[in-house]
């Protein structure tokens, strides 16, 4: 065959397919559209349909609409569903068919063959053999494919396949990601039901029956997507009382008697008397009504009739008799059947009526004319006063109605008013709280500046207890007992000379760095540094118990840590005096408004400057007065003979002093 042979056959057959291809594109538009006004398990169909359509072109679509049919389906598929037949059954393994399709295409093979088995169990179940051949068939392509990528596959066999309700246990174990989606739709299922439910109750009301019965229509079809039996026949019993108001008498009796189905399906006693009542309160209008015709009838076979109403009794009888042994279905039919006998003879009835009034018509039409003339007149006259009253209502509704409009042009002013006032209110408001947060989140900033600082200054347990007192008591100036250390490093200034500023300020850091820790350890407070030495006190601006104790432990503790750093190479060696004394001082903020600093005078601060440079004398490090001695808790007892008696410079007395290291 030659080439343009081939190609002429290649292109009709193009042109054949292309209709095809259009036709089903078309239908799957169609399913498509069709999905907004279907519910329940033909909701379900349709899915399946459409996943099935794109599952060789759209994987992700197939994906979507298998997951909205798995929705789905665990709300149809209830033990409490009395609407389900054996065959619908069949529906659920499509959809889980389908699903293990969709894994096998995004070559998913485990969850491929978990799924396509349980098709497989649900199809054995429904005995759907379309649905055994095709879970086998692509179980089949599950374990080559499998084989090929060298995926050990386990055995499903012994999975057990729910087989009435998905409400024992979730549709599938590996489903459980789609439980929170499934509330979330149910919940806007239910709340659809609620507000067309509403709706429709609101449209009885106001006497729109048509609109309120298509409100029960669409919460009857939603109810459909939950598998909601009650609450269907629920729906179809208001559609049904709707009816009956509407006088569409036909139609109220259809819908009672699907309602009255529907109920007895679910085991609705109580629902199902309301229901008989209501038919037979529809029967006994249509009585009443066939009554007032046959109120004309002047005779009838009497012996006739007499029969007929036996037979129109049994019925009756029948009928109450199924209803005491609760056979509601049974009790409907003999009452029907007594209606329709009493149908019967009231139509005999109203034959023989219309027989007489033959007779009488030509008469009645003559009275007929007469008062046909009458009423024209008094319609004539009542027209004219209508006419006259609906000028008038004329009048009145406009003039109410251009009041009702000013009104609401002035209310409408107001609230504008109002709202244009409150928003610039609020607009001042919001700048407020923004300048506010602006401001507090500063004050923080400076506030913890002012702590770092305030601790910087003296030991972070007296900078707590300082921010935690009232200014008030602060910043008085009080005479206080406190002890007060000098220290001096000795030979400092030969020693300064020889090195470079850089290397002076680390040298006073190390030294002077363990020493504030010491004092702060012992609840002192450094009131100045010297350049080679500094000042520190032990009771103000607070006392911690016995501050003289205090002193003397940091003394010691000073001491001994010079003398360990510089044996050990970690300082310079180093040398240092120490001299301190005990007695009232003057406390408190010495400067002006703009500058002040805590203070500490009195001769107690000079004596014990005193006391230090006695360590020169003595060739000692720590020379204590006997009046810090005598405040010691753990007085060094073994010195106390020797203390000695000196003249201080700025005393009048003498004084003892003791050298202790």
């Amino acid at each position: 065959m030659s080439s343009k042979s081939l190609n002429a056959i290649a292109i009709f057959l193009l042109m054949a397919l292309l209709p095809l291809g259009a036709w089903a594109q078309q239908s799957t538009k169609a399913l498509e559209a069709q999905l907004d006004t279907v519910y329940g398990l033909t909701k379900i169909k349709t899915l399946n349909q459409l996943t099935d359509n794109y599952l060789g072109k759209d994987v992700k679509k197939a994906n979507k609409y298998n997951r909205q049919a798995l929705r789905l389906i665990d709300n149809v598929f209830q033990q409490e569903n009395a609407f389900l037949q054996p065959e619908d059954w069949k529906v659920r393994a499509e959809v889980t068919i389908l699903l293990g399709k969709i894994s096998f295409a995004r070559e998913k093979y485990l969850e491929a063959h978990e799924n396509l088995y349980r098709g497989l169990e649900f199809s054995k179940r429904s005995k759907y053999n379309p649905g055994i051949a095709t879970a086998s068939q692509w179980l089949a392509k599950t374990d080559s494919a499998a084989d090929a990528t060298n995926l050990p596959l386990p055995d499903f066999s012994k999975i057990q396949v729910e087989e009435d309700t998905a409400a024992k246990k979730p549709f599938a174990s590996r489903l459980k990601g789609l439980q929170l989606g499934k509330k979330i739709v149910d919940a806007k299922v239910e709340a659809n039901i609620a507000s067309a439910f509403t709706i429709g109750q609101n449209f009885e009301k106001q006497g729109y029956y048509e609109k309120a019965i298509k409100q029960y229509e669409k919460a009857a079809n939603l109810a459909e997507d939950l598998g909601d039996a009650e609450r269907i026949a629920e729906m179809h019993g208001n559609i049904a009382a709707a009816y009956k108001k509407a006088g569409n008498t036909e139609k109220a009796l259809e819908y009672y008697d699907i309602t009255l189905s529907e109920q007895e399906l679910v085991g609705d006693t109580a629902t199902m008397r309301q229901s008989l009542d209501s038919i037979r309160q529809i029967y006994g209008e249509i009585a009443n009504e066939q009554n007032r015709l046959d109120a004309m009838v002047l005779f009838a076979d009497s012996t006739e009739l007499a029969e007929a109403e036996e037979d129109k009794e049994s019925f009756k009888s029948l009928a109450a008799s199924a209803e005491e042994q609760k056979d509601y279905r049974k009790s409907l039919e003999y009452y029907k059947q007594y209606v329709e006998l009493d149908s019967r003879l009231r139509e005999q009835k109203r034959r023989h009526q219309l027989a007489l009034l033959s007779k009488t018509h030509e008469l009645e039409n003559k009275v007929q004319q007469v008062t046909l003339l009458q009423q024209q007149k008094n319609i004539q006259s009542l027209e004219i006063n209508q006419q006259e009253v609906e000028l008038a209502e004329q009048q009145k509704f406009r003039t109410t109605l251009i009041a009702c409009i000013c009104l609401a042009v002035a209310l409408l002013f107001l609230f504008y008013f109002l709202f244009i006032t409150k928003r610039r209110a609020h607009n001042n408001l919001q700048v407020a709280y923004t300048d506010l947060d602006e401001t507090r989140n500063e004050l923080v900033v400076a506030e913890e500046k002012i702590k770092t600082l305030l601790k910087q200054q003296v030991s972070p347990e007296i900078a707590e207890t300082l921010l935690a007192t009232p200014s008030a008591e602060v910043q008085k100036v009080e005479r206080k007992f406190v002890c007060v250390m000098f220290l001096d490093i000795r030979g400092f200034t030969p020693f300064a000379e020889k090195l470079e500023p850089e290397e002076l300020i680390a040298y006073q850091n190390d030294v002077f760095g363990f020493m504030i820790d010491i004092i702060d350890k012992h609840h002192g407070n450094i009131n100045q540094f010297l350049g080679d030495g500094f000042m520190a006190t032990f009771g103000v601006p607070f006392s911690f118990e016995n501050d003289c104790q205090n002193a003397y432990d940091a003394a010691l503790k000073i001491i001994e840590e010079v003398n360990r750093k510089s044996e050990s190479g970690a300082i310079p060696a180093t040398k240092i005096g120490i001299g301190m004394h005990a007695g009232s001082v003057v406390a408190g903020n010495v400067g002006t408004d703009v500058r002040k600093q805590y203070s500490v005078t009195g001769n107690t601060v000079i004596i014990a400057a005193r006391i230090e440079q006695l360590n020169k004398q003595y060739g000692s490090q720590l020379v204590i007065s006997e009046e810090l001695y005598d405040k010691l808790d753990t007085p060094p007892t073994e010195q106390f003979d020797q203390f000695v008696e000196v003249q201080i410079k700025g005393r009048s007395t003498v004084g003892r002093v003791l050298a202790v290291v």
